[in-house]
């Protein structure tokens, strides 16, 4: 907190006293020059009038005493006006032409007398005539002073106004070089600084949940692409699905496969990838099995395509694993293949309630161009006696973490699937998302997750 109140008085004194001392300053500099100025042409004027006078005086005396005389307003001796120290002053004409002004003091023998010549120069208006020039010059040096103090806070000013019109016209980064002007310019420089600051932090928050919304809008476009826009109906059965979306866009899916003899495949595939190419391989892998397995050829040969199409496509090592239960209408079997599925079908028995599993061998479609493929791929048949319900789920049902960061496991998952296997279709979906979603608590499901059931009716 200290080196931050600090900071605020780095800028040095205020602006008010900025200004009063540079104004001072500036009228004690010019104010002081003018009066030496003036105080030194008045005293040389005066010296030099008083000397001439002398000397004018001098002369006319020794004049007057050597000629003629007179008062003005007559001749005589007649007194005129009397001054302090027993001077008096009569006006006078000297050899009936020059005008003057006589002064006496004492009396008699040691009378002493000077003639003043009447006409005398006008020092008042030589002295107006110094005077007004040094004002003159004053009154442009003060000028000139204030001008630049003025321009002392004017420049950081105009700078910070430039910085103000960047930032309006949003650019938070420019910094304006302010320099001067006293502690409120500088705590205003820092405040912009701040400010600059924090607008280039909101912008770039600004357009990071831009982008994150754009991301959403994207996730979501793909991920509905990703599923199907309805389920369908199958005679004997009570088909159902639901898929719960993880954090991060993944391309885990579920589909399903209507077959034009009447059959329905059910589908559920992962994605070894994550993210953006996630979705973007599962959303190729669909569109791959989808047409492969509506042709209704062998469902072996059909796989085999789309591994081949997609072991050309994706990066190696990236892999879709999937699941194909292919039900025929009113039959008691189903046709199952497993491509590299971790989790397999899931069958619970209406007669004695007990689960049983079903997971043929094969290899994640895209890991292998064909041979081994085609070589490890199972083809197994599956019975399903009236009542009896089949699961098919995707890899993260067994990988949901509870608030400890346990998982639920194969095994949990399968306890929670046999505790509702016996409710319709609607309503076991219902709970056993329940059952998920209570099992996880406050935490997020972990990936993308896809879960398919079909009950044969009693």
């Amino acid at each position: 907190m200290s080196r931050g109140r600090g900071a605020e008085r780095s800028g040095g004194i205020g602006l008010a006293a900025r200004f009063t001392f540079a104004i001072a300053g500036a009228l004690v500099l010019v104010g002081g020059g003018a009066g030496y100025l003036i105080v030194r042409s008045a005293t040389a004027v005066t010296e030099n009038y008083a000397e001439r006078l002398l000397a004018s005086s001098v002369a006319l005396s020794e004049r007057a005493e050597s000629g003629a005389w007179r008062a003005a307003g007559g001749t005589g001796t007649r007194r005129g006006e009397r001054h302090e120290g027993g001077v008096s002053s009569e006006p006078v004409r000297v050899d009936g032409a020059v005008d003057a002004e006589l002064f006496r003091a004492g009396e008699g023998s040691a009378e002493v007398r000077l003639f003043v010549p009447a006409e005398r120069d006008d020092v008042g208006r030589t002295l107006l005539g110094l005077v007004l020039p040094i004002l003159a010059a004053m009154v442009l040096v003060g000028v000139g002073v204030a001008w630049w103090a003025a321009s002392q806070f004017t420049s950081p000013l105009r700078a910070i106004i430039k910085s103000v019109r960047q930032i309006s016209i949003h650019d938070p980064r420019y910094r304006g070089r302010v320099g001067g002007g006293g502690s409120e310019i500088a705590s205003l420089s820092r405040a912009l600084d701040r400010m600059s600051d924090e607008l280039s932090e909101a912008r770039e928050a600004e357009l990071e949940l831009d982008a994150r919304e754009r991301e959403a809008e994207l996730t979501g476009a793909v991920r509905d692409a990703l599923m199907p826009l309805a389920t369908p109906l199958l005679a004997g059965f009570d088909v159902g699905a639901f898929h719960l979306a993880g954090p991060e866009l993944g391309g885990a899916f579920h589909d399903f496969i209507e077959l034009d003899d009447g059959s329905l495949g059910l589908l559920v595939c992962d994605v070894g990838a994550s993210g953006a190419p996630a979705a973007l391989i599962g959303a190729t892998a669909r569109a791959f099995l989808r047409s492969a397995l509506r042709r209704g050829d062998e469902v072996t040969a059909a796989l085999a395509e789309v591994n081949r199409e997609l072991a050309r496509d994706v990066l190696r090592g990236t892999w879709v694993s999937a699941l194909y239960v292919q039900l025929e209408p009113g039959g008691d079997a189903a046709t199952v293949v497993c491509a590299g599925h971790r989790l397999p079908v899931l069958r619970i028995g209406a007669a004695d309630g007990k689960l049983r599993v079903l997971q043929p061998g094969g290899l994640a479609l895209g890991l292998d161009k064909g041979p081994v493929f085609a070589r490890r791929l199972d083809v197994q048949r599956l019975e399903v006696a009236p009542g009896d319900r089949l699961v098919l789920a995707g890899a993260a049902a067994a990988g949901l973490p509870d608030e400890n960061g346990d998982e639920l496991g194969e095994r949990g998952f399968y306890q929670l699937v046999v505790g509702r296997a016996g409710l319709s279709t609607d309503r076991f979906l219902r709970g056993l998302r329940a059952d998920l979603e209570a099992f996880c608590a406050d935490e997020v499901f972990p990936a993308d997750l896809s879960v398919v059931t079909v009950r044969r009716d009693d």
